[in-house]
């Protein structure tokens, strides 16, 4: 039967396989080989295990059928049989064209001489697994390579990897016992600085004692494998998250009280509350909380922003009662700039809304103060005007009117000098009516003396007369009426006719008298004819 159709694999120490050449087959069956032999033409695969081979191999048999058709999926196996050495079966002889005989003749040969050696190898191995229970490492080495050794005689290829590999970890471990020692030794200064920081309090400074110890020892040993270093690490893992929590909880509790001063814009309450904050920040703190806080500040800082806003608004209202009195709009337009380029980022639509309103306002203010300056102006030069032309009336009017401009705007020397103006025009004419009255009152009873004056010349009642023209010239020096003053001129004037006429008429009537008594008739007709004459034309007139 040709190699064609058979496939000799031996199992190495990893689970791999070594495939045999048909003409080699013979040789590996020795009593510490595991080979697996697939028939192609039954499609069957016999696994043999050779009597003495390792438990590390056999730990492998499970996986043979399995990692075969990985590496040759062209492999068609219907059945797989197991057995021991000298258990093979019938069909097994038969389809590997060999007898039985010649088997057994090499594994007799195989038993004795490979049987001493794998005794004297057993006994090593015994030996070194008491040397590694004791951790003697160094004598424990020296065992596995005299088995490697012995192990070569018999071409036990998987015990030789199998010990070199258990060479190398032991090599490892006896280099790892004098790392460990000298960890140990570290460890206790480690320790003891530790527990000196812990009792002053300084949490950090003992966190970095045992980082930094973490951080020169990791890359050489694993430090949790060390139960000194074990103990200090979950201890201090331990008091560094209670103390992550302690402060979290602190941090959370100012993070409450911060945003509430916020909220309230309590901006010396929520200064303190943040700086209380920042002071806690420290390795202890994750870097989510640590962005937080530091994000913060720029809250707070627009905070104190918007506080200075509003108490610069407050104030500029405050202020802007004293312009709008002195109506000094440009400086309070220029105030208001001032402030909206200044708090032109800050977040405060309604204080916003509010200075753009008082803005319009101060403009509207500016344009009424202009507007009533300007009527104000026009007023008081009709007021001059009309007291110039003493119309006094009117200048009450102007008066009344500037006073009510003056108030709209808070003018209030404008009010005063224009009150004064108005009580002194009030008065003024308040004496003229007085003055008007007396003045109607004098001619009333200068026309009661007229009449009667006239009554009086008309009787010739010269004695009456006179004393009438005394109490008239007493009231006209009091009344200013030419006309009235002319009329009474006049009327004196009669009376001294009269009064002349009387003395004519006394002298023509003594002369008549004379006349008629020297028995003058037509002489005294004539004086008295004079006397009838000179009366005839004397004529008072209503």
């Amino acid at each position: 039967m040709s190699g064609d159709i058979i496939r000799t694999f031996k199992l190495n120490f990893d689970g791999t396989f070594d495939e045999i050449a048909y003409e080699n087959v013979k040789e590996v069956f020795t009593i510490v080989n595991i080979l697996a032999i697939y028939i192609q033409k039954i499609k069957k695969m016999y696994i043999w295990i050779g009597k003495n081979a390792t438990q590390s191999l056999k730990n492998h048999i499970s996986r043979i059928r399995v990692s075969l058709k990985e590496d040759f999926p062209q492999f068609r196996i219907l059945r797989n049989i197991t057995f021991d050495m000298r258990s093979e079966p019938f069909d097994f002889f038969d389809n590997l064209n060999i007898t039985k005989d010649e088997l057994y003749e090499q594994i007799n040969y195989q038993e004795r001489i490979a049987l001493p050696i794998l005794q004297r190898i057993d006994g090593l191995k015994k030996n070194s697994e008491k040397l590694i229970k004791s951790e003697d490492y160094g004598k424990a080495i020296t065992s596995l390579e005299e088995i490697i050794e012995l192990a070569r005689k018999i071409e036990d290829g998987a015990t030789i990897i199998e010990q070199k590999r258990r060479i190398a970890d032991l090599t490892q471990k006896h280099e790892n016992k004098k790392i460990i020692s000298k960890v140990e030794e570290e460890i206790l200064q480690a320790e003891k600085q530790y527990n000196e920081l812990i009792k002053t309090k300084n949490i950090l400074g003992a966190h970095e004692v045992v980082e930094t110890f973490i951080k020169n020892h990791e890359t050489i040993y694993d430090l949790l494998l060390i139960p000194a270093a074990q103990e200090l690490i979950l201890k201090e893992k331990k008091r560094w998250k209670s103390e992550k929590t302690k402060l979290a909880i602190d941090l959370s509790k100012l993070e409450k009280n911060f945003n509430s001063a916020i909220k309230k814009m309590e901006i010396e309450n929520a200064t303190e509350f943040h700086d209380r904050g920042i002071n806690l920040i420290s390795p202890l703190i994750d870097d989510d909380t640590r962005q937080k806080w530091e994000g913060f500040e720029r809250i707070l800082q627009d905070a104190k922003l918007k506080v200075e806003f509003i108490e610069k608004y407050d104030n500029l209202i405050e202020e802007s009662i004293v312009l709008k009195e002195k109506h000094l709009y440009e400086e309070l337009k220029q105030k208001i700039e001032n402030i909206k380029k200044e708090f032109l980022e800050v977040d405060l639509p309604d204080y916003h809304n509010k200075l753009d309103k008082f803005q319009i306002d101060v403009k509207l203010a500016e344009g009424f103060y202009r507007t009533t300056i300007s009527g104000i102006e026009e007023l008081e030069k009709r007021t001059v005007i009309d007291q110039k032309n003493k119309n006094l009336d009117e200048v009450v009017k102007d008066c009344l009117t500037l006073i009510n401009h003056a108030k709209s705007i808070n003018s209030f020397k404008t009010i005063e000098r224009y009150q004064i103006i108005l009580e002194e025009t009030e008065k003024e004419i308040e004496a003229q009516k007085k003055f008007e009255e007396e003045q109607e009152n004098l001619r009333k009873e200068l026309s009661k003396l007229e009449k009667n004056l006239i009554t009086a010349l008309n009787s010739m009642k010269l004695s009456k007369s006179r004393e009438i023209l005394e109490k008239g010239k007493k009231i006209l020096s009091e009344l200013i009426d030419d006309q009235v003053k002319k009329k009474w001129n006049y009327l004196e004037k009669k009376f001294v006719d009269a009064k002349q006429l009387l003395n004519n008429i006394e002298e023509l009537s003594k002369n008549g008298m004379e006349a008629l008594i020297n028995r003058s008739c037509p002489e005294s007709l004539e004086f008295f004819e004079q006397i009838i004459s000179q009366m005839q034309k004397y004529n008072i007139g209503e």
